[in-house]
């Protein structure tokens, strides 16, 4: 093996050096295109890398955002597809504007339109800052979604009223955060949150303003497709009183919002939801099932309008799991969409070394490449498993990459945490193992966990492969149209 590794890293030093001859290309093709506000990518902007996306290309366009302010208003077209933006971490890019109604109209106040079919956006904090630099500000959006499957993941986003405008189609948000005051999360959009923290600032009421549930499932009352909250804490700023928040209002008729599994601060109202005008809450769908308080308690839900649902369990898994929820239901074929297959991450890379500048490591399956860090900063990227630090070589220094999927998702701790919520349900789903495979008596959505409670694997299938996983414990958790389950593993 020893051997081998010098074989390697002599091969490592030959491509560094024919890339410090050639322009370094060999580091280079990992993003199709690099933003960096400083000048040391492609673009300075992100509005400009979005601009230079051919139209109408059905090969997704990776967009690498290094850490910045980008002090911008982004905005996408319906005629490119399947784009990926990922920032360098969320608390390091942040894309900032000021736009707000009645200076604009409420729906072009926004940040960042995103109108791009297939698009996936990572590590971005996104900001209308309006409310806070200008007087009399009324509606200021961070971000308007109109484009169909649209994922979002460890992304923030930042106003006080209209921050998020789930707008259109079908949009995913996983391990995000949003906060705002009124109405901080509305549309007609079909829009899950999952595993999110939503912070309710002081001087709101209302968290969301579903309107009309634009996808239409002929299956009777009490279910629409509008906006739903998985295992989400929903918690406040310093200062907000006690029963100061109701978790929505119905912007229109036949609109929805529902959370399941969320943990509830004790600033929401006993009542829990609040109406709008005329009836429109009538012909809505305001639900929840087992909400819990910070203490993991059950909430107290027997004050509740007498308008809103508690669902069961059987309801849950049948009508709230990914696959169902995100259908759309189209004779004679369905369209269907699975947000988790861009949204999970590879394996972050193991067993780095250094002979001279070349750094190497261990390969990571599917891995299209790899971004490399010193001391957690960005300070390159390779197809390969190696990297020549050359000028950022520091002996004091840390060093370390992050895979990339096909999507441009990022390995490590900071793309991936847990759902708040670690219950066991009645084992209606059943799941079998065997030797490097977990099986399930059914296609489900699946979440695994380390015992650190750190997600390792997550997908909707009936089939799961460990082969990727160390031996140890692991907790799995899914959810399909027969029932939930969590159940511990051990694989060796």
């Amino acid at each position: 093996m020893q051997s081998i590794h010098k074989i390697n890293i002599k091969a490592c030093a030959l491509l560094a050096l024919w890339g410090m001859i050639f322009g370094n290309a060999v580091h280079a093709q990992v993003f199709d295109m690099v933003v960096a506000a400083d000048g040391s990518g492609d673009y300075t902007s992100i509005q400009a890398a979005i601009d230079a996306v051919p139209a109408n290309q059905a090969q997704r366009t990776l967009i690498f955002v290094k850490g910045g302010m980008y002090r911008e208003k982004v905005t996408t077209t319906s005629s490119v597809k399947n784009v990926s933006i990922i920032g360098e971490d969320a608390e390091k890019v942040t894309l900032s504007w000021n736009d707000y109604s009645p200076s604009t109209s409420a729906a072009d106040s926004y940040t960042l339109l995103a109108d791009i079919a297939g698009l996936y956006v990572e590590n971005l904090t996104i900001e209308n800052t309006a409310y806070k630099e200008f007087s009399g500000v009324g509606q200021a959006l961070a971000v308007r979604t109109i484009g169909d499957s649209m994922a979002f993941k460890n992304c923030k986003y930042m106003s006080f009223q209209d921050t998020y405008y789930a707008h259109k189609n079908r949009n995913y948000n996983l391990n995000c955060y949003v906060e705002g005051g009124t109405d901080f999360i509305y549309g007609d959009a079909t829009s899950v949150w999952d595993s999110c923290t939503i912070k309710c600032l002081k001087g709101g009421s209302f968290i969301t303003a579903p309107a009309d549930a634009k996808i239409v499932t002929p299956i009777g009352d009490g279910f629409l497709h509008g906006l739903l909250f998985r295992y989400c804490t929903v918690t406040a700023e310093i200062g907000v009183p006690d029963n100061q928040y109701y978790l929505g209002r119905p912007w229109n008729e036949k609109s929805s919002s529902v959370y399941i599994e969320c943990t509830l601060g004790p600033h929401i109202r006993p009542a829990g939801w609040s109406t709008w005008e005329g009836n429109n809450h009538e012909s809505s769908v305001f639900a929840e099932y087992k909400s819990m308080t910070p203490q993991g308690e059950l909430v107290d839900v027997s004050k509740r309008v007498d308008w809103s649902y508690q669902l069961d369990s059987a309801t849950v898994a049948k009508r709230y799991n990914l696959g169902f929820f995100l259908r759309r239901f189209r004779f004679p074929n369905h369209d269907t969409w699975d947000p988790t297959r861009v949204t999970t991450a590879l394996s972050q890379p193991t067993g780095f070394k250094r002979n001279g500048s070349v750094l190497v490591w261990q390969k990571v399956e599917n891995a299209i490449g790899y971004v490399v860090l010193q001391d957690g900063a960005v300070i390159g990227f390779s197809e390969t498993e190696s990297f020549d630090l050359q000028d950022a070589l520091n002996e004091a220094s840390e060093y370390t990459a992050k895979s990339v999927s096909f999507s441009g998702a990022l390995s490590g701790p900071a793309t991936d945490t847990p759902v708040s919520s670690a219950k066991v349900y009645p084992a209606k789903l059943h799941m079998t193992q065997s030797r490097n495979q977990l099986h399930f008596s059914e296609r489900a959505d699946y979440r695994v966990y380390d015992l650190k409670g750190q997600l390792v694997l997550t997908g909707t299938n009936t089939t799961i492969s460990t082969q990727s996983l160390k031996g140890g414990v692991y907790v799995v958790k899914a959810i399909s149209a027969k029932g939930t389950i969590t159940q511990k593993i051990k694989l060796y």
